[in-house]
């Protein structure tokens, strides 16, 4: 069984999508893009911290936005720099360029941080020593099999002061997988797998306290 909207397959027994509150499918179409997806990119740039500052911005002005991560480079030490691109669909993309004052043609933007970078630190889980008892190695069950309703742990709950797209996006970086659940103020919560919790609470103990751990 498939969610016509985010297309997730779900385990047999299941006739509802956790996520977007449709009933599911027994099979997905295999042509035709959905009406209104977002495919258009609006904006391009390995700021972390700016993707998600122009994402909420579209969010309190009502348009719909979708983020794509992909790896931009690797440093020494092998850590990751990512790039993201933020697209709308075709009918907002006039729009949102308007609402964000972006350029007619999209060039991608790079920022000078380092890999000192504060906002970097907090970003990253400590890999630790894996024979230390008591060790959790980051996002161990992200190569396994992905059930939606397998992820049964709140972590995270969004609320005026403090949105979820960065807790979602540092998880992502994280290699630990999440569902999210918009409530019906609009706020959202964080689920994650069980066997994940404890690093997931601790990236977000650092996030929300703005201190890495040492």
């Amino acid at each position: 069984m498939f969610c016509p909207q985010c297309r997730v397959e779900y385990r047999p027994g299941f006739s509802h999508c956790t996520d977007c509150d449709l009933d599911l499918v027994d099979a997905l179409p295999q042509e035709a893009e959905p009406t209104g997806e977002a495919n258009r990119v609006i904006w391009i740039g390995d700021s972390e911290e700016r993707c998600v500052a122009l994402c909420q911005y579209l969010k309190d002005q009502g348009v719909r936005y979708e983020v794509k991560q992909a790896e931009k480079s690797r440093s020494t030490g092998m850590r990751v720099n990512w790039k993201y691109e933020l697209r709308v669909p075709a009918e907002e993309e006039k729009r949102a360029k308007e609402l964000l004052e972006l350029p007619e043609t999209v060039v991608e933007e790079s920022s000078e941080d380092t890999e000192d970078d504060e906002d970097q630190a907090i970003m990253e889980w400590p890999q630790g020593d894996e024979s230390t008892p008591g060790t959790v190695r980051k996002g161990h069950s992200y190569l396994g099999p992905w059930y939606p309703e397998d992820a049964t742990v709140e972590v995270f709950t969004e609320t005026p002061t403090f949105i979820a797209d960065l807790i979602e996006m540092s998880l992502k970086e994280n290699e630990i997988r999440a569902r999210i659940e918009v409530q019906e103020d609009g706020f959202k919560k964080v689920f994650v797998l069980p066997e994940d919790e404890a690093a997931a609470r601790e990236i977000v103990r650092e996030i929300v306290e703005e201190k890495p751990l040492e």
